[in-house]
């Protein structure tokens, strides 16, 4: 073994490398976030509506596969951040996701794809908030994005995903020479709809695409390569392209494509190279779009041949093997579910009556109620008293206890909830849409991964405002409407003692004190104010919630201050409701 060599004192000149690996955390405020709103609205990833076929494999496998190629990119998005290092994160941010809860989720129903790529863009909107701006991690971010939408750009577009013959070689060397020597002014008025800021747009003699032409040099910008994972150029893909290193014109187009892309990470939004790479992006775009439809045109002639490759989408799907001698289908007979027919929401996948107030009291029950539902469907008369008792609240956790096991603040008379005409809690939009109308070719799901519930103001009062519920982990984000009535009210929703802001508050918010349950005030929290309103309005509350693994409490409040304090002097004027949440893990 030969001898190591003693580090020389002339190394520890070197420089440090500019970008730091890791969680950079902004020091001022964090920038907000627009969930529903893509990166690029034009994008026809986003502007066209498509599915495939089994788009959850795909999912999976697109993003194990990226992973594996890209280990340092995708490396601090795979997990949450640590609730234990990183305490901070969840306050800062309110829709916190990562790789493995995207792979876990259902997107296989109508709109379906476009909730998918918003979930990889929020993964880089909430560490583009989190971070430092010009960081390392965000940069990560940003090409991550980018590499897992050149995936569904293919699988999109897997129909005219064309084999490069000769023939459409020629086409696409014609275009790329167009992409060559486009300058402001070609680029200008040749797309109508144009989005970038092009300084020159007269200049019809420099040509756009020259800094794009050769690699960055490494010793005039080193720290290029620190960021840029797949450098690349315009003359290496004109080169590949004669070689035939392209099998497929979207291998072709998503190279451009990442050409422009590495600008947009790299350089500043407000650079002349930034504004360029944009213009040149969407001239590439409005170009290829009308190639395929020569392309079409030419083949519907006869006078072009486009092939596919057969099993295309199959590369998409990975291997799926089925082991046949070992794959068995168990079957269950009513009994194995009589122990839990007390509970709701724990996926026995099939459908029922909705449970009375007394589920709660135990499986001895259980027959009972199997009884009156038989006797159900023979008496309609039986059926109209049941179907009474089931107006009922579910999950009212006092109305199963009994009554000397309740202190004597639940004791004294009901008065039934005036200022909250109604609370819903409800599951997120497209999860309902795939319940009720699942995507062609697939069947509608056995289980229920969507849920609705609905709390009536003027049938719950301040003995019984309690509730519990239990959700699966697909169902940990939630929206809330509380319709309440207008008269000098004053409101406010806590997640596990954190405040809720509600969606599309105005900037201007009132300080209110948080009411405890002794009636004192907690100075941490702000509600909404509604003085200015009539007595007899409504006004619908609407607020967006993420639950954690395990209990959560949830908690609404309102209540009309006194003439002179917002700081209320009784019970009387305040009506709360409480919400138990248990998330499975």
């Amino acid at each position: 073994m030969p001898p190591k060599k003693r580090k020389l004192d002339d190394d520890s000149t070197e420089e440090s490398p500019k970008y730091v690996a890791g969680k950079v955390v902004r020091t001022g405020a964090n920038p907000p976030i627009e969930y529903s709103d893509p990166f690029r609205p034009d994008s026809e990833l986003f502007r066209d509506e498509w599915s495939i076929p089994r788009f959850n494999a795909f999912v999976t496998y697109t993003l194990d596969h990226l992973r594996e190629v890209y280990p340092t990119i995708f490396k601090d998005f795979i997990k949450l951040p640590s609730r234990k290092f990183h305490p901070q994160y969840y306050y800062k941010i309110d829709q916190p996701i990562s790789i493995n809860e995207i792979k876990n989720r259902d997107y296989e129903y109508a709109d379906g794809t476009r909730d998918f790529l918003l979930d990889v863009e929020l993964l880089a909107k909430n560490c583009a908030s989190y971070n430092e701006e010009d960081s390392l991690i965000v940069k990560n971010a940003y090409q991550m994005v980018n590499y897992i939408e050149y995936e569904a750009l293919k699988a999109k577009n897997v129909d005219k995903n064309y084999v490069i013959n000769d023939s459409v070689r020629d086409k696409l060397l014609a275009l790329f020479e167009k992409i060559e020597k486009a300058t402001a002014k070609k680029i200008t008025d040749y797309v109508t709809d144009l989005t970038a800021n092009l300084q020159d747009a007269d200049d019809d003699e420099f040509m756009l695409a020259e800094p794009f032409m050769e690699l960055v040099d490494k010793e005039e910008l080193p720290e290029y390569y620190e960021v840029i994972h797949r450098p690349t150029a315009l003359s290496i893909i004109k080169r590949n392209l004669i070689d035939g290193q392209y099998p497929k014109v979207y291998d072709f187009i998503t190279e451009i494509h990442l050409v422009f892309d590495n600008a947009f990470v790299f350089n500043s939004a407000t650079s002349l190279i930034y504004q360029s790479a944009q213009a040149l992006l969407e001239y590439f775009i409005t170009l290829y779009r009308e190639m395929f439809n020569e392309l079409k045109e030419l083949k519907d002639h006869g006078e072009m041949v486009l092939e596919v490759q057969p099993n295309e989408y199959e590369k998409f799907l990975g291997h799926r093997k089925v082991d046949q001698k070992t794959t068995t289908v168990n079957e269950e007979s009513d009994d194995d579910f009589d122990d839990f027919n007390h509970v709701e929401g724990l996926g026995n996948g099939y459908a029922r009556n909705m449970l009375t107030e007394d589920y709660l009291l135990g499986p001895e029950h259980v027959a009972s109620m199997k009884l009156k539902a038989d006797e159900s469907n023979k008496s309609p008369i039986i059926t109209e008293k049941i179907n009474k008792r089931l107006e009922t609240p579910k999950f009212n956790i006092l109305k199963s206890l009994k009554k000397d096991s309740v202190s004597d603040q639940f004791k004294t008379d009901k008065k039934f909830y005036t200022l909250i005409e109604e609370i819903s809690i409800f599951t997120s939009k497209g999860l309902y849409i795939q319940g009720i109308n699942p995507m062609q070719g697939t069947k509608p799901s056995s289980n229920q991964n969507w849920l609705e519930y609905n709390f009536i103001g003027n049938k719950i009062n301040q003995n019984e405002n309690i509730f519990s519920l239990s959700l699966d982990p697909i169902q940990t984000y939630l929206t809330v409407i509380a319709k309440v009535k207008i008269s000098k009210l004053r409101s406010s929703l806590h997640l596990n003692n954190d405040l809720v802001r509600p969606r599309n508050e105005p900037k201007a918010v009132l300080s209110v004190p948080h009411i405890n349950g002794d009636g004192t005030p907690s100075v941490q929290a702000q509600g909404k104010n509604y003085e200015n309103q009539s007595d007899n309005e409504t006004h619908n509350e609407k607020f967006d919630i993420h639950l954690n693994e395990g209990l959560n409490l949830l908690e609404y409040e309102c209540y009309t201050p006194g003439e002179s304090t917002d700081v209320i002097t009784s019970a009387d004027n305040k009506e709360v409701m409480k919400f138990w949440i248990n998330v499975f893990p």
